[in-house]
């Protein structure tokens, strides 16, 4: 079917009312049948992670966002959650002449910016031009739904080599599946074919990402902290940074770097609510505490919106003895428990309830919220994050002078599973640094962890890979340690010919995989989102 204004849906998103006013009345002079109307990028993020517009036209600056490019955060926030089709045309207005930065910023993210007044003809021209872009890489964006990966990226490289029609962004397509795919190698080459014509912020970040999948991370940095300098607005790289500190559990260095990408876009609310996270994991309750209200009130039924919020939150109003708001985190986390139906959610409630209990003076609910929470602690899905919840209800029953007979062992459970990375134990560290025997408790699992690994990787260096990989192996099923995982797999990958029965040793390796959970190793997810570059890589919309 011919693509036509007059099938398209429209969103304009502006606060001001006449302004919104007369960009309707220009689309359906054009033709649009139906235009939707938001004053508020909070209205607008809903409409927009619930429906399907064909076209979005979305002014730069909102007063909710102190005024500074709020339009460019919530296209930059859809972007990285996956939540704007790419048959979806975005065309950002302003009546800001000096347009240089935002258009350097969102180079190949945006489908065209207009300077307010702005004539219906070039309106019409804009859009149309807007849409050439998605018919030209239409085969690229239906591989890349199909997943035949390999065919899009190969179309994109076709565009790249013979300079056609929009290659530059077909080009930052190509690249990124290359990446996601962790085809670094295949990306490279490409990357510096890239930057030989043109040293771009974009490609110079990708490069960085390649360097890193590599294990090459003092040339990464390097790379990473020479494109900062001379792009200190680079926000992506910010992103990057902070994520590389908290990879390396250099966690202060990480909330820096969080702190510029927020300074930066002070509208995008899931880069707010990752600053806000780690603030409090570091014990900077009230800052976290402000962000994450913030973020709140602006975004809560977002899907952006992640419940551990209402968890952190949930715990500086125990810190603060304010019951009453307590009482309403609980409650937030009791409907997202209902609605949801995850263990996540389940566990999240679990902590909120217990803390709310404990504030009630009812410890006996108290006790079995946390021994309910504690229960899951060898679940296959219980990750870092339920931890740190983990260990924070139990300092905070200990607070209350309520001693529970398990934390011991609950403690060294936590410990033994996650104290092996230096992030881990950044993290749970200081939950309990108010019970000295408890931070003692940690301590010696990440001894235990560090001798089981230097012990196994002796015997390897020996000539002795098989009793390496059946002691990590014999050792990460009892604590469930990813660490030790991840070690016997680095030895089986390097030693695979020495092994008696390499086929075995590969699907115990499975097995004991499975016993520690796939996520057991990562970030909070609130803290670990990756960045999506601004590249719009979402296909489950209709075309049209």
């Amino acid at each position: 079917m011919v693509w036509t204004l007059s099938g398209c849906t429209a969103l304009v998103i502006d606060p001001g009312a006449s302004s919104r006013s007369v960009l309707s009345a220009q689309l359906r002079d054009l033709g649009v049948p139906n235009v939707v109307q938001c004053a508020r990028l909070a209205d607008a993020r809903r409409r927009l992670e619930t429906g399907c517009y064909d076209l979005v036209l979305c002014e730069m600056d909102f007063p909710e966002s102190g005024g500074r490019h709020g339009g460019q955060d919530l296209l930059d926030e859809l972007q990285r959650g996956g939540h704007l089709p790419w048959s979806t045309l975005f065309i950002m207005v302003t009546d800001e002449r000096s347009y240089a930065k935002v258009v350097e910023a969102a180079e190949s993210a945006l489908d065209a910016y207009l300077l307010k007044p702005i004539a219906t003809q070039v309106l019409r021209e804009r859009v149309m031009q807007a849409h050439k872009r998605r018919v030209e890489l239409e085969q690229v964006y239906l591989a890349i739904e199909a997943g035949r990966l390999d065919e899009a990226v190969g179309l994109c490289r076709q565009r790249f080599e013979a300079r056609g029609l929009f290659w530059r962004y077909a080009t930052r397509v190509g690249i990124e599946l290359l990446i996601r795919q962790g085809r670094a190698e295949a990306a490279l080459p490409w990357l510096d074919e890239v930057l030989a014509l043109q040293p771009s912020a974009w490609a110079r970040l990708d490069k960085v990402r390649c360097l890193q999948a590599r294990h090459q991370a003092g040339g990464a940095m390097q790379q990473l902290q020479a494109l900062i300098a001379s792009e200190p607005g680079c926000v992506e790289a910010q992103d990057l940074l902070g994520r590389t500190h908290l990879g390396q559990g250099r966690l202060a260095e990480a909330l820096a770097a969080f702190a510029r990408a927020v300074e930066l876009t002070p509208g995008d609310l899931r880069r707010q609510q990752r600053l806000g996270m780690l603030s409090c994991y570091l014990g900077d309750w009230a800052a976290g505490a402000r962000a994450l209200e913030h973020v709140r009130a602006q975004g809560a039924n977002s899907k952006s919106f992640d419940d551990q919020s209402l968890v952190l939150l949930a715990v500086a109003r125990f810190r603060q003895r304010d019951s009453k708001a307590l009482a309403r985190c609980a409650a937030a986390l009791q409907q997202a428990a209902e609605s949801g139906d995850s263990e996540r959610s389940r566990r999240q409630l679990l902590l909120a309830r217990a803390l709310d209990r404990l504030l009630q003076r009812q410890p006996e609910e108290a006790v079995a919220a946390l021994t309910a929470l504690a229960e899951a602690r060898q679940a296959p899905d219980f990750d870092l994050e339920g931890g740190w919840n983990l260990l924070t209800g139990l300092a905070a029953a200990a607070h209350e002078g309520i001693a529970l007979p398990l934390a011991e062992d609950w403690i060294r459970a936590v410990g033994r599973r996650f104290m092996g990375s230096r992030t881990a134990a950044e993290l749970l560290s200081p939950t309990v640094a108010a019970v000295p025997a408890w931070g003692e408790l940690l301590q010696a699992a990440q001894q235990e962890l560090g001798a089981i690994t230097e012990q196994a990787l002796r015997h390897s260096a020996a000539g002795d890979p098989q009793t390496a990989v059946e002691t990590l192996l014999d050792q990460a099923e009892r604590t469930l340690s990813p660490r030790l995982l991840d070690t016997a797999r680095g030895v089986v990958a390097r030693d695979a010919a020495q092994l008696a029965d390499a086929p075995a040793v590969q699907a115990r390796l499975a097995t004991v995989a499975r016993r520690v959970g796939l996520q057991a190793s990562a970030l909070p997810p609130g803290l670990g989102e990756q960045s999506r570059q601004g590249i719009r890589l979402r296909t489950d919309a209709a075309t049209g």
